[in-house]
This record gives structure tokens, C-alpha cells and sequence, in this order.
């Protein structure tokens, strides 16, 4: 009897053993969230969003402060030509990218703007896209696509601005959580009110975002548009 009850307390000091190191191994991962009382105190430094604590507490409020006030100024008055940026990634890319853009742990981000006539809608998916005829002097003549929603993926309207970073959050799962913010806001506010398919033949001018994966390819997730 006495080996069955140590044989017994043995695996119950496994399996807590095994539950501690599974929350740890979370932990480090940035999975687990950490919560942080209301009247935590903050720090913050000048030109910060605000403090991981205040972040940790509302992505909501924060993207409610830099919507209106920092997010489309800095798209307006950040954004590059794309003629600029795809004629410059041809001759010089290291030095084009550290100009023009931001890197998030991948590929580079970069505010763009440029005129094109719209040429394809496709809202079979929820993962709306919109294909346009960009003219550009460049050597390389890329395709450029549209996200026009519902559903906006990627983060590149977060990384490409400039001045959303990691370190204003307590982990991953905030800083994803910021850009659905914005993509979902954006949709609700921007997106949603363009008539696409009405617009078809027509000639855009935008104003967006996109992470340059692929060169020939540019996927760009639009904040401003203007049908003309």
C-alpha cells in the first residue's frame, strides 16, 4: 500500500512538473497574455502611442487616438510614388528599402501612391481584391491588386506607417491584435462606401500600404481612394 501511495504522489509531481513547464514554454512564446491591473503605473516616452499597459487594455482606444490625427496625415505625407519606389528597387534595392521603407521581422513595408484605371473585381471571396493597369516607366511592370474586403489580410498598414512597433505592446498577440483593428476599421470606414464594381474602367487614384513580397506582384491594401 505504502508503494502505491508514493508510486501515486510521483505522478501527481509529474504532471504538475508537466502543466508548469507547458505554461512557461507559453509563456516565453508570448501566448499567455499578461494582465495588468487598471491603475498599473505607465511609462511612456515622447512620441509613443502610449505605454504596453495602456495598449494591453484597448487596441480600440489606441487606434481611436492615431486614426484620424497621425494615420492618414502620415499616409498622405509618407507615401512614395510607386514609379519611385519599383524604379529604385531595380537599380538600388538595399538603399531604396532603408529610404522608403519599414521591416517588421520579414520583407519591407512601404506607403505608396499612384494612378491607375481599375480593370477586374473579384468579391466571390470575402477576401475581396481589385486588379488595376498601373502605368509605370519602371523596367518592371507589376501587378497591382487590391484588398477591398470585408475581409483585409496582412499587417501592412501597421508596419508601413512607421510608428506602431512592437515594443509599445506586451506581446504577439497585441500587436496582431492592433492591425485587425485597423484592417476591420478600415473596411467599416473606408472600404466599404467605394462602389468597385461601379467603378470599373474607371481611373483610381490611391493611397495605400503594402509588405513587398513578391515584386511582380503588389498587393496593396488602399486607405485613400478617389474615383475620377
Amino acid at each position: 500500500m505504502k508503494a502505491a501511495k508514493n508510486n501515486k504522489n510521483f505522478t501527481t509531481v509529474i504532471i504538475i512538473l508537466v502543466i508548469v513547464a507547458a505554461f512557461y514554454a507559453l509563456w516565453t512564446a508570448g501566448l499567455v497574455a499578461v494582465v495588468k491591473p487598471i491603475d498599473a503605473p505607465k511609462s511612456s516616452k515622447p512620441g509613443d502611442l502610449g505605454s504596453s499597459g495602456e495598449a494591453s487594455k484597448d487596441q480600440t482606444s489606441l487606434v481611436d487616438q492615431i486614426w484620424k490625427d497621425k494615420l492618414f496625415p502620415t499616409v498622405k505625407e509618407k507615401s512614395t510614388d510607386l514609379d519611385t519606389l519599383m524604379s529604385g528597387l531595380m537599380t538600388d534595392k538595399d538603399a531604396t528599402n532603408k529610404k522608403y521603407g519599414y521591416k517588421v521581422g520579414g520583407p519591407y513595408n512601404f506607403l505608396v501612391k499612384f494612378d491607375g484605371k481599375l480593370t477586374e473585381v473579384n468579391t466571390e471571396s470575402r477576401v475581396g481584391k481589385a486588379t488595376m493597369d498601373v502605368p509605370l516607366k519602371s523596367t518592371t511592370k507589376p501587378s497591382v491588386i487590391l484588398q477591398i474586403g470585408p475581409i483585409i489580410q496582412g499587417y501592412s498598414v501597421r508596419d508601413a506607417v512607421g510608428f506602431i512597433t512592437f515594443e509599445q505592446f506586451t506581446n504577439q498577440i497585441e500587436f496582431a491584435d492592433v492591425a485587425d483593428q485597423i484592417n476591420t476599421r478600415l473596411y467599416e470606414e473606408v472600404l466599404k462606401k467605394i462602389d468597385f464594381k461601379g467603378s470599373l474602367g474607371k481611373t483610381l487614384s490611391v493611397y495605400g500600404a503594402l509588405t513587398m513580397d513578391d515584386v511582380t506582384k503588389l498587393v496593396v491594401t488602399p486607405l485613400i481612394v478617389e474615383v475620377k
